[in-house]
């Protein structure tokens, strides 16, 4: 048997269930950690008890003595070169897992493939998972059974294995990299602004050099070669010149009709105005008139 206990770093036991009064006495330890990304394959392994191979191995896992978890190996009845491996923590990897198939006196495996897991989506390993470990030989994956039982104690982290973060610790960690720094957040906006300039740059020299080319039918595109001026600034120095400037706006909005018997209202009261200018224009020439006449007496 391997346990694995975790206190502070990870142990291992690997243990032979065959013959279960005679082989529970040993327990070997063996300190886990690592990380590495393994293939996803959904391939399930056969659970079929009909062979004649190696019982499953069994493997304790120990969280500061609170919890217990269980990696149970097997030979893969329909590969005879290869061991199934199940009920995998997340923060086992394939290389801790290679590391501890070779210290079975098997050798470093050929191959080690996630087959399925816990998680969610078939795409990733995020939880427990199944694996299958394909070795050189029959005899490797008989003699990694046999010796399960006989293996030393091995710390991982001797051997420059870390453990992959998982829990919070790996939440918290994801949470502050998504967040980018005021340089990285400068340096992106300057490329984007840059790759705009460049790409509005290159379309007006296209459309400058297309400007009198005609196309497949003959016809020549025009385009307005040039935009409308800004008006000026009005400049307002003194207060009464704002004043002036603001009742010069309320009576272009006010002179604007709306309604159509608003512009009725509006062409009766210009006819009235001429009118009443009329009339006192009449009576001014009149009155220019009676001052021009001689009198001689």
């Amino acid at each position: 048997m391997v346990a694995i206990n975790k206190k502070r770093e990870e142990t291992i036991t690997v243990s032979s269930k065959a013959e279960k009064k005679s082989k529970r006495k040993k327990i070997r330890k063996v300190k886990i950690s690592g990380k590495v990304s393994a293939e996803v394959k959904n391939v399930v392994p056969s659970t079929s008890s009909s062979t004649n191979d190696k019982v499953p191995v069994l493997c304790n896992i120990d969280y500061n003595s609170l919890q217990k978890r269980h990696l149970f190996l097997k030979k893969d009845p329909t590969n005879q070169f290869s061991l199934i491996i199940t009920n995998i923590p997340p923060y086992i990897t394939p290389i801790a897992l290679g590391r501890i198939l070779a210290e079975l006196g098997s050798g470093r495996p050929e191959e080690i493939i996630a087959q399925r897991g816990t998680a969610a989506s078939d795409k990733i390993t995020e939880g427990f998972y199944t694996a299958s470990a394909r070795l050189k030989t029959e005899t490797a994956v008989e003699q990694a059974l046999q010796n399960c039982e006989n293996i030393p104690f091995l710390s991982l982290s001797n051997i420059d294995i870390k453990l992959t973060q998982n829990g919070a610790t790996k939440s918290c960690n994801e949470y502050r990299n998504s967040f980018k720094t005021m340089a990285q957040l400068q340096e992106s906006v300057n490329s984007y602004i840059e790759k705009h300039d460049a790409k509005i740059l290159e379309e007006k020299r296209k459309a400058k050099k297309m400007a009198n080319v005609p196309d497949e039918d003959g016809w020549i595109t025009v385009t307005k070669s040039h935009y409308k001026p800004v008006p000026s600034a009005i400049v307002v120095k003194n207060k009464e010149d704002l004043l002036k400037l603001s009742k010069k706006k309320k009576r272009v909005e006010e002179s604007i009709a709306f309604y159509s018997f608003q512009l009725k209202q509006s062409k009766l009261k210009h006819l009235e105005e001429l009118r009443r200018k009329f009339a006192e224009d009449k009576k001014k020439l009149a009155i220019a008139k009676a001052a021009r006449k001689f009198r001689p007496l």
